[in-house]
């Protein structure tokens, strides 16, 4: 165990006594990370902040954010999980990742302040992240949600906007089996008459008891603004502003419009011209989103989609003209539900290489194949390592194919560092 008055830890070493540090890996509630942020002076926070929240697109909005704000010269923080090669990724200051001493000095002041309170992994990091931000004077932060959004650790700050991007089923065993138990949980990160920003309009009942009993403003299309894409080009209007002939960023056209009226909200204390906007849609990117790469010729495709709503989309962006076949590396965690994930993809995928993830909430490729089997699918290779299964893959795949990479971040990631 690390000792307290040890400043000469590595980032592995503290990362490995994290995961250590409390008996249950997620374990929700405000209250211990309260205190120690308390300790810490993180209450209140000095910075303005824009919390992020969603079941899918949610890293997306932040990411945008703050390719925004720091292209318009503010000094951004941002704050997102899970990361996918190294967990620097997860705390940004302006583009740039914290360093390895940076954390490690953060990680040293939070068990310092800590003292009995067991925190898990991600409480901690969020308290070392909130403590970064603050010493080092930026101008607004970004906070991605972890899990739901009413007990996740980021929600020990007051938003001043707040987002959130879709509304579906996951997480169920945390946040309830139904869409309107889990619209209750994201729409925790709102506070009294501060705004919100709303991407998934088929929840409004449900989330206008919410926004009403706290007057929030609520703002969501086509009401508020309205977007429309037009081949390589798109528009995006309000009642006060109209852009046309944007360029098409690589995020989805839904979270990059919701953003947009973010921004507008946020005018008065942090303006933002028009060709900011413009350079932002051009060079926003995050890793492992419909991501593609070349591999021996062959175009592989990267994308976390990890539950039904997000496969059903992956499908839609698949639907394009293929000439070659479509072979798929799949790797997902037990909790999730398998069967409504594999659906949407089922008509596209051409041969299917089952891997387990690499922790111990990895489903096993037998499920998994028992799933595809239900759907009669026949052509199934099972490996015990993802990068085995995206190997052979490889080595199957003529110049013609495609290869789709998706289940988990996990998945992801396996690829991503060969």
């Amino acid at each position: 165990m690390l000792q307290k008055s040890s400043l000469y830890y590595t980032l592995t070493d503290w990362l490995t006594y994290l995961e250590q540090l409390h008996p249950k890996q997620i374990d929700l509630g405000l209250e211990r990370i309260r205190k120690v942020a308390e300790c810490a002076g993180l209450l209140p926070f000095p910075l303005p902040v824009i919390t992020v929240a969603g079941t899918n697109g949610k890293g997306s909005c932040a990411h945008f954010l703050e390719c925004i704000f720091s292209n318009a010269g503010y000094r951004v923080g941002l704050y997102t999980s899970p990361h996918l090669l190294q967990y620097n990724e997860r705390i940004r200051f302006n583009h740039c990742f914290a360093t390895n001493e940076q954390l490690c000095q953060a990680f040293q002041v939070i068990e310092q302040l800590r003292g009995s309170i067991s925190l898990t992994y991600f409480e901690f990091s969020t308290l070392a992240a909130l403590k970064l931000f603050k010493d080092a004077k930026l101008d607004l932060v970004i906070l991605e949600v972890g899990l739901g959004g009413r007990l996740d650790a980021v929600n020990i700050l007051d938003a001043d906007v707040a987002l959130i991007s879709s509304i579906s089923l996951d997480h169920t065993e945390w946040l309830g089996d139904t869409c309107e138990k889990i619209a209750y949980e994201k729409l925790g990160i709102l506070r009294r008459h501060k705004p919100c920003v709303l991407g998934d309009a088929s929840m409004l009942e449900c989330v206008m008891k919410q926004t009403q009993s706290l007057e929030v403003p609520l703002y969501y299309p086509p009401r508020n603004f309205y977007y429309h894409r037009s081949d390589s080009t798109w528009l995006w209007r309000s009642q006060q502003y109209c852009f046309d002939r944007l360029p098409v960023p690589r995020i989805e056209l839904s979270n990059a419009a919701l953003v947009l009226y973010a921004v507008e909200l946020l005018r008065e204390r942090f303006p933002v011209m028009p060709a900011v906007l413009d350079r932002a849609l051009r060079t926003v990117f995050v890793p492992g989103r419909f991501q593609m790469i070349e591999w021996n010729s062959v175009t592989v495709i990267l994308d976390v989609a990890h539950n039904p709503a997000a496969s059903d989309l992956l499908a839609k962006k698949l639907q394009v003209v293929q000439r070659g076949k479509t072979l798929a590396v799949f790797a997902i965690c037990a909790d999730k539900d398998i069967h409504a994930t594999l659906q949407p993809l089922i008509p596209i995928i051409d041969a299917w290489y089952v891997a387990p993830l690499p922790i111990e909430r990895g489903a096993a490729p037998r499920t998994v194949i028992q799933c595809l089997e239900k759907f009669y699918v026949r052509t199934i290779s099972a490996f015990t390592r993802i990068t085995d299964a995206f190997l052979s893959a490889v080595a199957e795949a003529t110049a013609d194919d495609r290869i789709v990479v998706f289940g988990s971040f996990y998945t992801v990631s396996a690829v991503l560092r060969l």
